[in-house]
């Protein structure tokens, strides 16, 4: 789930699919039995301007038995409406209580990629020099999707914005400046090869100040889709975790299920 705060409104974001089946059965005017199935999917859950998106499917779809999806669809939706109201103001309640402060965070309880190095380096800040230790990490993923449509949507503002759900901007130039997750993420374009590799500077706006790590994508063709090669060095040892589970829930299982990408990692 990301929690974030957008134009002084609490955003809650859950990085969760909901299916539901169903089952109906009716008889008709003249006494013959018509029975239907099929699923009921909520995602895209959150309590900003387009709320939540509910798909309703109907198997083997008939002329006889098409009405029951419309049947369900009106019954289940205030009823579902209802249950995602009430967790979304039961979070915000919980958040209230507790006094947290809102930033966008990521948790999984599976490791991702293996840890190559550990170093310790120093940055300066108000009070003087703060040392800490960093990490580094590499994924390697691959997309089955055009490297064109990777790319491009890896590179463009409204393509990033529709797939992690919040504000990002990206000038694709060296030298150029991104902001990702309304803020939560930002940095320089490095260097930038079309289509094959993208260097970056990269911070959480939570890390100490002026510190930021140094992201590099490689981009391959390969048996028709895409490997994304994604390195990061310099990431402060105590936000390992956050850092590269970030990438998995906001980026690569965002990218499949907004675009439908399958992925997979080597």
């Amino acid at each position: 789930m990301i929690v974030c705060n957008r134009k002084n409104k609490t955003i809650y974001v859950f990085d969760v699919v909901l299916k539901l089946d169903w089952t109906a059965k009716a008889t008709s005017s003249d006494g013959t039995e018509v029975s239907g199935k099929g699923l009921i999917i909520v995602d895209n859950i959150a309590n900003d301007e387009d709320k939540w998106k509910i798909t309703f499917r109907l198997e083997s779809e008939t002329s006889e038995n098409r009405f029951f999806k419309g049947e369900v669809k009106d019954k289940a939706t205030p009823i579902i409406d209802n249950i995602v109201n009430t967790v979304l103001e039961a979070m915000q309640a919980k958040i209230q209580e507790e006094g947290s402060k809102i930033s966008p965070t990521a948790t999984k309880t599976e490791p991702v990629a293996p840890v190559p190095k550990s170093e310790s380096i120093s940055t300066p800040s108000a009070s003087g020099n703060i040392s800490f230790s960093t990490r580094s990490f590499v994924q390697k993923i691959y997309f089955e999707a055009p490297i064109e449509h990777i790319y491009q949507t890896l590179t463009d503002s409204n393509g990033i914005s529709a797939f992690t759900l919040a504000p990002a901007t990206m000038d694709n130039k060296p030298g150029g400046l991104f902001s990702i997750l309304d803020g939560a993420i930002s940095g320089t374009q490095v260097e930038i090869i079309p289509l094959k590799k993208i260097v970056q500077t990269w911070r959480f706006q939570t890390w100490p100040e002026k510190h930021y790590s140094t992201v590099t994508w490689n981009f391959t063709e390969e048996r028709g889709g895409t490997l994304v090669i994604l390195t990061q060095t310099d990431i402060p040892s105590s936000d390992l975790e956050r850092t590269r589970n970030g990438w998995e829930r906001f980026f690569w299982q965002a990218l499949r299920n907004t675009f439908g990408w399958s992925f997979k990692y080597q």
